[in-house]
């Protein structure tokens, strides 16, 4: 039977034996592989965009608070508006490393 680890690039399933993922192309000889079930990948984020998360969390907590009866439903579309900026920038930063990964991939061959 086939020892399964995964993919130091996409976190998929590769054999131990694979020298390239068959499902990101990814080369996987003299690479750290994954353990199956020690997830994918460690994602960083910069302490620049920690602390401009952070302000705007307060600043949705402190503008929360001075809501009056009339404006909630204005809160509330502020509110789903920055959980959206905060789904695109996690979107983007997953979308710059693969195309990242595929201009590395494509200056090799």
């Amino acid at each position: 039977m086939t020892e399964i680890e995964s993919c130091p690039h996409c976190g998929r399933e590769v054999a131990r034996t694979d020298k390239i993922c068959p499902h990101c192309r990814g080369g996987l000889i003299g690479k750290t592989r994954l353990v199956p079930g020690a997830g994918a990948r460690p994602t960083t984020v910069s302490g620049g965009a920690i602390v401009l998360i952070l302000v705007a969390v307060v600043a949705a907590i402190v503008g929360a608070g001075s809501l009056s009866n009339a404006t909630v439903g204005v809160g509330l579309m502020a509110a789903a508006c920055l959980l959206a900026i905060f789904a695109r920038i996690a979107q983007a930063g997953t979308h710059h490393r693969e195309v990242m990964f595929a201009i590395k991939w494509s200056n090799l061959g």
